[in-house]
């Protein structure tokens, strides 16, 4: 079964315009080896390092740590990639829950010793950090490469005029 690092390693490449020949010289490895990972064979980090600069995709990075390494899925949160609109909204509320939580902190932290019964209200501070980390990393790991329109599609949003003073 294909992961996600493998499923967005084919994706990627297609999306950055490259065959598998051409992102192999660039990335510096051989075409069956290219291959080989696009099947599901583990690259080394290094090559992962290259791949991400070639295809200019940091979801890959991002995927690799998550489902190829142990600290990777114990240290990084669990991301849902988005459009870029919904990433900046989930963001925007995750940032201002941890601005409210960020008040219980200091208030917590201010003498350099969680006590037991802070304990549970530092745990939720911290809950709201990393769904702060989450949403910065899902901004962070989202494709912003343009995008063609389509021409015969409807214009979204209020018409012209229509909130205009009058």
């Amino acid at each position: 079964m294909r992961d996600k690092f493998t499923e967005w390693l084919v994706h990627s490449r297609h999306v950055a315009g490259l065959t598998q020949e051409e992102a192999a010289e660039r990335i510096g490895i051989a075409r069956r080896t290219l291959a080989g990972y696009e099947a599901g064979s583990t690259p080394d980090d290094d090559v992962v390092a290259c791949i991400v600069q070639v295809y200019d995709d940091y979801k890959l990075g991002y995927a690799y740590l998550v489902e190829r390494t142990l600290t990777g899925r114990l240290i990084l949160p669990d991301i849902q990639t988005v459009g870029v609109a919904s990433g900046v909204i989930t963001l925007h509320i995750q940032l201002g829950k941890m601005c409210k939580a960020y008040e219980r902190l200091e208030t917590i932290c201010a003498d350099d010793i969680i006590s037991r019964e802070e304990l549970p209200s530092y745990c939720r501070c911290m809950n709201e950090l990393d769904n702060l980390i989450a949403a910065a990393v899902g901004m962070k790991i989202t494709d912003i490469r343009p995008q063609k329109k389509d021409p015969t599609a409807k214009p979204r949003g209020p018409k012209p005029g229509r909130f205009e003073k009058r």
